[in-house]
C-alpha cells in the first residue's frame, strides 16, 4: 500500500507541474500577448523584407495561421543576415574558390532589399558573370571549376527568387547570354570518359548545372513585357551566342543531346519544357512584335 500511495503521489506532481509550466512558457512569450492585427503587420513586414510581391503577401497573409506567422517572424528576426556585399564580393574577387562562392549563394539567399542594392551597387553580378566567364574559358576545365560553375549558377536562381533580382538579372547587360554560355561543352569535357572515373564526375556536374540553368531560362521566357520582356531578352542572347559560335540554331549544344541515350531523362525534361515555353509564348499575340525560330535537329 505505501509503494502504491508514493508513486501515486509522484506522478500525481508531474502531471500538475507539467501544464502550469507550459502556461507559463507561454505567457512569458511576448508574440503570444499580441493581437492578430499586431501579428499580421510583423508578418507582413517580414515578407516585405523577404521582397514577396504585394500579391503573394496578401495571400499568405490570409492563409496562414496565426502559429505559423509568429514561427516565421521569430526565424526571420534570429537568421544571421550574413557578411556585407562588398566584404563578399572582395573575397571572390581575390580567391574565387568553391567556399567562397557558396558563402555568397547562402547569403543571397536570406537577406532584406537593402543588402540587395548593396550588391548591385558594388557590382555584384558582374562579379558572378566575370567568374563563369573565366571559369568557361579555362583550359584545363576540372571538376572543381564545375562545381564553382555550379554555385554562379545557384546565385542567379537565388537572385531571380526576388523581384529586384529578377529585374538585375533581365535587364543587365550580358546577364541571360552569360547564363546561356554555361550550357556550352568544354573541349575537355568532349574529350573524357562519361563512364569511368573523373570523366563520369564532369558529366553528371555539367548535366546537373545545365538542369538548373534551362530551368531558369525558361523561367526567364515567362517574366512579361510589363516588367521587361524576358522572351524576347532570352532569345537575343540566345541568337547572339548562336552566331558568336557558328551555331546552325539557337540552344543547339543542348538539342543534340536529345539524341543521347545517356542523357538524364530530368535534362531531357528540362530541354522539353524550354522549347514548349518559346513555342506556346509565340503564339500568343502578347508576344507577336517579334518572333524567333526554333527547330529540332
Amino acid at each position: 500500500m505505501t509503494f502504491w500511495k508514493k508513486h501515486s503521489s509522484k506522478v500525481d506532481e508531474k502531471k500538475v507541474e507539467s501544464p502550469i509550466n507550459a502556461s507559463e512558457n507561454k505567457i512569458d512569450d511576448p508574440w503570444e500577448k499580441m493581437s492578430d492585427e499586431q501579428v499580421d503587420e510583423a508578418y507582413t513586414k517580414v515578407l516585405s523584407e523577404l521582397l514577396f510581391n504585394e500579391e503573394k503577401i496578401v495571400k499568405m497573409t490570409s492563409t496562414q495561421n496565426r502559429k505559423n506567422k509568429i514561427t516565421m517572424i521569430k526565424q526571420q528576426m534570429t537568421k544571421p543576415h550574413g557578411q556585407m556585399a562588398s566584404v563578399l564580393i572582395s573575397s571572390i574577387r581575390s580567391n574565387s574558390n568553391k567556399e567562397h562562392v557558396r558563402n555568397l549563394r547562402a547569403t543571397l539567399s536570406t537577406v532584406d532589399e537593402k543588402w540587395f542594392q548593396d550588391f548591385f551597387n558594388s557590382n555584384g553580378l558582374q562579379v558572378i558573370m566575370d567568374l563563369i566567364t573565366e571559369k568557361q574559358n579555362k583550359p584545363m576545365f576540372t571538376i572543381d571549376d564545375m562545381e564553382i560553375l555550379g554555385e554562379c549558377i545557384l546565385c542567379y536562381k537565388a537572385l531571380m527568387n526576388n523581384y529586384l533580382g529578377l529585374q538585375n538579372v533581365v535587364s543587365y547587360t550580358g546577364t541571360i547570354r552569360c547564363l546561356i554560355q554555361t550550357l556550352q561543352i568544354s573541349p575537355r569535357l568532349k574529350k573524357v570518359n562519361i563512364e569511368k572515373g573523373e570523366g563520369r564526375k564532369m558529366w553528371g556536374q555539367y548535366y546537373e548545372n545545365s538542369t538548373v540553368v534551362l530551368e531558369l531560362i525558361a523561367a526567364l521566357c515567362l517574366v512579361p513585357q510589363q516588367v521587361a520582356d524576358g522572351l524576347k531578352y532570352v532569345m537575343e542572347a540566345a541568337e547572339s551566342f548562336r552566331q558568336q559560335n557558328n551555331e546552325r540554331v539557337v540552344f543547339e549544344m543542348v538539342l543534340i543531346q536529345l539524341r543521347n541515350q545517356s542523357t538524364p531523362e530530368l535534362f531531357l525534361c528540362r530541354i522539353l519544357q524550354l522549347i514548349n515555353t518559346i513555342c506556346i509564348l509565340q503564339e500568343f499575340p502578347y508576344h507577336q512584335q517579334q518572333t524567333y525560330s526554333i527547330k529540332i535537329i
